[in-house]
């Protein structure tokens, strides 16, 4: 019911929600102060608020809404989204989680309640979650491209690849969805399907690093068995480089430092390698190329120094790894827990080993490597 220049309006609720969702911040604003307590009027101007990124207010509309109406699955929505946005990422789960419950099937409900699963490590949960929103969103491209990501976490390639393919095919100029697909062609180990995805991504994006990125590695893999695929390879890092965000850059010089390596031209290697090695400390392919780049130019003594700190990485990594999945069966062995802790703070990885010793085992992205 809504109460319009002081005259009861006896509208329908679709209705009623039609004719909120046309009014502007300011008038859904007025509207509140008239009708303070119209659940109707505070889910609408939570939205409004939502969408002028104003989520502070959104959010304490929202919540204030779920006080007169508990269940009203939409308004619950809408409070989780707001958390989100401002990154109480727990808060957001207990929100969207319950309008779930409450029998909410709006589109970007699963979407975010998707990616929080996978960000505690529940690709299996966000699958479900995923495969349900598309009962509902069958023609959502999100939705597919995020289903990709998460059946590739649990290491069902065929199916991420399918997922992704889905997407691309719906939304045919999103560069993200052909980066994604072509992860999944190389997983699979097809590296030219993988450069045909990547040469989409740069089609419709030709300033976007990771779209250069990724079809540079796939021509890198061409580049072993075709001689054109070389130049093409080492023309697609370049760009890459070009265009590579601060987070991206080093990924791409050590994968640029090992196509160089393979090309036989180890000075050029070590140069990007040792960037890459700087830049990450904890990767064990960049300091392994590193070390044997350096043994082909003569400097054996860096070479064994670097060599060796690669061993020492690379134990650690693959005992952090063990503990993380007895964890997973064993989520009461503290003494795994306390270890794992240790390891985790001695790689500088402070957030997951924060998350550890709270008892979140395991850590968020614990899992296999996404597209």
């Amino acid at each position: 019911m809504l109460v319009l220049g002081g005259e009861v309006a006896w509208f329908s609720e679709p209705v009623q929600d039609w004719w909120c969702s046309r009014q502007s911040l300011a008038r859904l604003a007025e509207l509140q102060r008239e009708q303070p307590g119209s659940a109707r009027i505070r889910y609408h101007l939570a939205v409004a608020l939502l969408k002028a990124g104003r989520y502070e207010e959104a959010f304490r509309h929202a919540r204030d809404g779920t006080v007169m109406e508990p269940r009203s699955a939409r308004l619950w929505r809408v409070a989780g989204l707001a958390a989100r946005a401002l990154d109480r990422l727990p808060e957001s789960y207990q929100w969207l989680t319950r309008a779930h419950e409450l029998g909410d099937r709006h589109r970007d409900l699963y979407v975010e309640l998707a990616s929080l699963e996978q960000a505690r490590n529940h690709a299996d949960a966000s699958c479900r979650l995923l495969e349900e929103g598309l009962r509902y969103h069958r023609r959502d491209p999100e939705l597919w491209y995020l289903l990709g990501l998460g059946y590739a976490r649990l290491a069902a390639y065929e199916r991420s690849q399918q997922a992704l393919a889905r997407a691309c095919d719906l939304a045919p100029n999103e560069p993200r969805y052909w980066i994604g697909a072509s992860s999944a062609w190389l997983f699979r180990n097809e590296p030219a399907q993988a450069a045909a995805a990547a040469e989409r991504a740069v089609r419709a994006a030709p300033q976007n690093g990771e779209a250069w990125y990724h079809r540079a590695r796939a021509l890198s893999l061409l580049s072993r068995t075709s001689a054109p695929a070389v130049a093409e390879a080492e023309a697609a890092f370049r760009e890459a480089l070009r265009y590579a965000t601060p987070d991206l850059a080093p990924s791409v010089w050590r994968d640029y430092g090992k196509f160089l390596l393979e090309q036989r031209r180890p000075r050029e290697a070590a140069e990007w390698l040792r960037r890459a090695v700087a830049a990450l400390p904890e990767d064990e392919v960049a300091a392994y190329s590193y070390g044997q780049a350096l043994r082909r130019i003569g400097r054996e003594a860096e070479a064994q120094r670097v060599l060796a700190e690669f061993e020492r990485v690379s134990t650690r990594s693959r005992t952090i790894r063990y503990l993380q999945s007895r964890l997973l069966v064993a989520p009461d062995d503290e003494a795994s827990r306390r270890r794992l802790v240790r390891l985790l703070r001695e790689a500088g990885r402070h957030a997951e080993a924060d998350h550890v010793e709270r008892r979140g085992a395991p850590a968020p992205g614990a899992s296999a490597a996404a597209p």
